[in-house]
């Protein structure tokens, strides 16, 4: 009888260029470009550390049968923010409608696509339309996100009863609401913050295509949906925080993200307005709906916006763009955004529509009436304002007096104050006197 050879333990080859999500949960990765095992298995984003150079992969994981069938039915692995029982995949199909595969062609009026976040490769194409974690996510919205977003005139109730119904119709709308119930989970758990924000990458990509496809074909059937998926977009972008370089309406650059967003949501708005929206109230219009104010709880003395002198600033203002843009003789109808920009404080602030504690006791500020200026601003305009002209910031410095009054929504914490350090940055020094008071409101009191 012979001897059975004695096993010899195998050594194995220690690494740390894993990619993210593996080195986020501690587990082995195989370092496969551009995505790993691990990564196609949970369909998640795989980026890798700029500094490190990609490693061969390995001849085992590559090639053995055992991997080639992993590869061809990847099983689902729980993960931080799905039931940790769980242990397959639900493949729930959500809608009629499917994930393009094939990039789609951009036609002449649509919108174009954002650069990218540095360092976050683009999600596959082939990606799960609906797993555990995005129900988990669904959830979260509808449980934590949704009442932050009711409207002014009625409860969070219409969003939950409605809002099920017009993103399960279109994956545009449904990828944009989850990708901001993500960042909002993100702020919640920091434990899971890196794994809610890949998640939130992935979704905020695959909303692009299908929006795309969208607009190629709108009718009044996808009218809503397709402006309810733009609206989540500029959610996306606000609830990001402040990028550097990025102010709302302008940037460091020329072709900044935020300048993306309002061209796209101008674009789909002004491609929607022709189809008749189902609902009869105007409170329900795409013009209405854009931005709701916030319900997360109840306001307190301090969150209230304090009775804000406005007259006399915007007056002081009329008169400086009235005597700047006679000297410039610019085509430019800056006097325009100024008068809109009177509306939307009157819309805020004014007496006549009822008391302080009437007016924001319970549904605090008009959030959609501020933003309803930036969206409706004219072409022209927002040319000047990304040439980062010291008229068009004179009177966007003035307009950061309201977004300092949502500083407390949870999707414009410290917007406010990027802005009017952007503006001081590209306001030539001698005109800084002309942003005193707008400056004093922003600044001074944080």
């Amino acid at each position: 009888m012979s001897q059975q050879p004695e096993k010899v333990r195998r050594s194995h080859r220690k690494s740390r260029n894993g990619c993210g999500p593996c080195k986020a949960r501690r587990i082995k990765c195989d370092e496969n470009h551009p995505d790993c095992l691990n990564c196609v298995r949970r369909h998640v984003v795989c980026h890798y550390n700029a500094k490190t150079g990609p490693s061969a992969p390995s001849p085992a994981v590559a090639s053995t049968p055992r991997a080639r069938r992993e590869r061809t039915y990847p099983n689902s692995e729980p993960n931080q923010l799905r039931d940790h029982s769980t242990h397959s995949s639900v493949r729930t199909t959500v809608s009629s409608h499917t994930t393009p595969t094939q990039p789609v062609n951009t036609p002449s009026q649509s919108i174009s696509t954002p650069p990218s976040d540095s360092g976050v490769a683009l999600p596959r194409q082939n990606h799960d339309p609906f797993d555990a974690t995005d129900m988990a996510l669904l959830h979260h919205f509808f449980m934590a996100v949704a009442p932050t977003l009711a409207d002014d005139s009625g409860s969070p109730i219409k969003w939950r009863a409605q809002l099920p119904k017009a993103v399960f119709a279109s994956d545009c709308s449904l990828h944009a609401l989850l990708a901001v119930s993500a960042l909002h989970l993100a702020r919640q758990r920091p434990m899971e913050r890196e794994e809610c924000l890949i998640k939130a990458t992935e979704h905020h990509a695959l909303t692009l295509a299908p929006l795309i496809k969208s607009l190629e074909h709108l009718d009044e059937h996808n009218a809503e949906t397709t402006f309810l998926a733009a609206v989540f977009l500029c959610y996306h972008s606000l609830a990001k925080g402040p990028q550097p370089g990025q102010y709302l309406g302008f940037g460091d650059q020329a072709d900044g993200e935020w300048i993306w967003v309002i061209k796209g949501v101008r674009t789909v708005l002004s491609m929607v307005r022709p189809f008749p929206q189902p609902q009869a109230d105007p409170d329900h219009s795409p013009e209405a709906i854009a931005i709701h104010s916030p319900r997360e709880s109840a306001p307190t003395p301090s969150s209230m916006p304090p009775v804000l002198d406005y007259e006399a600033p915007l007056a002081e203002l009329s008169r400086i763009v009235a005597l700047l843009e006679g000297e410039a003789l610019a085509g430019t109808n800056y006097m325009r955004a100024v008068t809109t920009l009177r509306t939307a404080f009157e819309a805020c602030y004014s007496s006549q529509q009822g008391t302080r504690e009437a007016r924001f006791g319970v549904n605090e500020l008009q959030t959609r009436s501020v933003f309803r200026w930036l969206f409706c601003l004219e072409a022209d305009f927002c040319q000047s304002l990304e040439r980062q002209s010291p008229i068009a910031l004179l009177i966007f410095a003035h307009f950061d007096v309201l977004v300092h009054q949502l500083r407390h929504i949870w999707y414009m914490e410290g917007w406010s104050l990027h802005i009017m350090q952007g503006i001081l940055k590209h306001l030539p020094h001698h005109h800084h006197s002309w942003i005193r008071w707008p400056r004093e409101q922003v600044m001074g009191s944080d």
